[in-house]
């Protein structure tokens, strides 16, 4: 009995239940930066800590992002829109722009993403957003050509560009610039102004197969075939090299695959 008192007395506080502000922050960094990285993303563990910290800081908007996020990868839209919510509502400054992101690439919910820029840059007057290291300009302009209010979308892209290159130099453009906007203007029937486009991208970006591939297309469109097959060999070349517009989980608007310079080929070839 007298060894039991010494091994079983619990010491003060070791079941404790309160916590003051300044425990419970750091109980939460331990759980969120510590215990949570051990666990994979959206796997049971992770939303049990995060579930478990939230009941120390309810509004806590990244929690609210790092249970969300998985969601919103795996296609689960009600379990996405809910949580990832609530980190926008907390903090829109940091998470409103994200969402807008997520809604774009994730979900092709243009009105929303659009809506969800358009509320940020209310937020930061004179300051151009780029979550997720895009900017809300080009991601706007995308919206709008989905949409097919081409018009709109070129006043983005010409917004872009204008922010782009007060900070850099032409060629630091992400070339899906030049080649969306080129696509703009050819829904427009603008084939010349289409063309201008692309081959402003492929004169800062020569090796990108995706305008090879559209300037493929225009030249085929122009009846230019000998420079379409031309165009076709560089793109078929390039993109065996990996040179393509891709992104990891979904897949990017106007993604050019093997099938497309197949077919294009062929149509060629049919020429002959």
């Amino acid at each position: 009995m007298g060894s039991c008192s010494v091994f079983c007395q619990q010491p003060d506080g070791l079941y404790k239940k309160e916590f003051t502000e300044a425990e419970k922050v750091k109980l939460v960094d331990q759980m969120t930066n510590k215990l949570r990285r051990k666990f994979g993303q959206g796997s049971v563990s992770e939303i049990m800590v995060l579930r478990e910290a939230l009941q120390m800081q309810p509004t806590n908007a990244d929690l609210w992002r790092e249970i969300g996020i998985p969601y919103g990868k795996r296609g689960m839209a009600a379990e996405f829109y809910e949580n990832y919510g609530k980190a926008a509502k907390y903090d829109p400054l940091n998470w409103q722009g994200w969402r807008g992101y997520m809604y774009l690439y994730f979900y092709r919910d243009y009105e929303r993403a659009i809506a969800d820029f358009d509320s940020l840059d209310k937020l930061t007057p004179n300051f151009v957003d780029y979550p997720q290291s895009t900017s809300v300009h080009f991601m706007r302009a995308v919206c709008y050509l989905q949409l097919g209010q081409y018009q709109k979308a070129l006043s983005f892209w010409d917004l872009h560009i204008e922010e782009e290159l007060r900070n850099s130099s032409e060629d630091y453009i992400d070339p899906r610039t030049w080649l969306f906007k080129g696509i703009t203007y050819l829904k427009m029937d603008d084939i010349v102004k289409a063309k201008e486009n692309i081959d402003r991208g492929l004169k800062n970006v020569p090796g990108n197969a995706d305008l090879l591939l559209w300037s493929a297309k225009l030249a085929y469109q122009n009846k230019e075939y000998k420079k379409a097959q031309i165009q076709l060999e560089k793109a078929q070349a390039r993109f065996s090299e990996g040179y393509n517009n891709y992104r990891p989980y979904v897949e990017e608007f106007y993604q050019m695959y093997q099938s497309d310079i197949d077919e294009l080929k062929n149509e060629i070839l049919s020429l002959e």
